[in-house]
């Protein structure tokens, strides 16, 4: 199977679903089957609350990102092998810390990423079935957050196993005992039945990671889709791990500088009907797409 992966310049806002769905749709509509891949997610249920009430209603957990993915590329394979690794996330209660003066403390936790995990779901791929552990951040499921303890106790009675976690190094601890089974079983099922597949990175790390390897390597930011060799992508992220690196911790800051972009296209920018219709969106990224066609008929 061949694979395309897209990576974001920037943690914010670099447009990797937007490229990625344009790839999922205009490979399709020239007669490939490719699935979409995202190893890795996060999404709020109240910033994403279109998602978060589908993910309610179903009693399952995926992120906005791979709804649009799916769809673009008209893959049939369930949300959870295609994320296999994503975490709901939940704005702090602030009417809890202003009724309380408890105003300093409610910034300070603000800025703990850990302080608005409610729930992590981990899907790996099992002889014939998909097996799902779920890690919930018990302290979070208060009135310190906007949390949902129905919905998250819909999902922890559906799962395989459920973890708890106190901290943010024991949350890294299940991704990193977790993460790599989860990645490896779910994109080799997806290598079963596709002959293409898009990864898109989480944020701008560039590494979802270590065993996966791809064809085309492109990092992207508003206006412009950097294309990468492969060999020299994966050459610097292993002597940097060499050194002491940590791979998945890796940013697109901690290995852009050590390379060039062998090739540079402009993304144009895309109004609101663009971004609704993918078959207009993958032509107006025509460019790209025929880029990378071409950089796969060379691998």
């Amino acid at each position: 199977m061949r694979s395309i992966y897209v990576f974001g310049f920037f943690p914010i806002s670099s447009g990797k679903t937007v490229v990625s769905s344009a790839l999922c749709r205009g490979l399709l509509s020239r007669e490939f089957k490719v699935a979409p891949f995202k190893p890795r997610s996060g999404h709020n249920l109240w910033y994403q609350h279109c998602a978060f009430l589908k993910c309610r209603e179903e009693a399952r957990l995926f992120c906005e990102d791979i709804i649009k993915l799916k769809e673009a590329s008209r893959c049939e394979l369930p949300y959870e092998i295609l994320n296999p690794i994503d975490a709901l996330m939940a704005p702090l209660n602030a009417r809890t810390f202003l009724e309380n003066n408890y105003v300093r403390e409610m910034y300070v936790k603000d800025a703990n990423t850990f302080l608005h995990l409610l729930v992590e779901r981990y899907t790996s791929w099992k002889g014939d079935r998909p097996r799902t552990v779920f890690c919930v951040n018990e302290k979070n499921l208060s009135d310190e957050a906007l949390s949902d303890r129905d919905y998250i106790r819909d999902l922890t009675k559906k799962s395989d196993e459920v973890l708890t976690v106190e901290d943010a190094a024991g949350w890294d601890s299940v991704f990193r005992r977790l993460g790599p089974a989860c990645t490896s079983t779910c994109s080799g099922r997806i290598a079963e039945e596709y002959e293409l597949m898009v990864v898109e990175g989480f944020n701008d790390a560039v590494c979802p990671a270590p065993e996966l390897r791809y064809d085309v390597v492109v990092g992207v930011a508003p206006g412009v889709a950097a294309f990468y060799s492969p060999d020299d992508f994966h050459r610097v992220i292993e002597v940097k791990s060499m050194t002491g690196g940590d791979p998945m911790g890796m940013r697109s800051r901690d290995i852009v500088e050590f390379i060039k972009p062998e090739k540079m296209l402009k993304i144009p920018a895309l109004g609101t009907k663009d971004l609704a219709d993918f078959n207009r969106l993958s032509k107006k990224l025509g460019d790209i797409i025929e880029a990378i066609l071409d950089m796969i008929s060379k691998a």
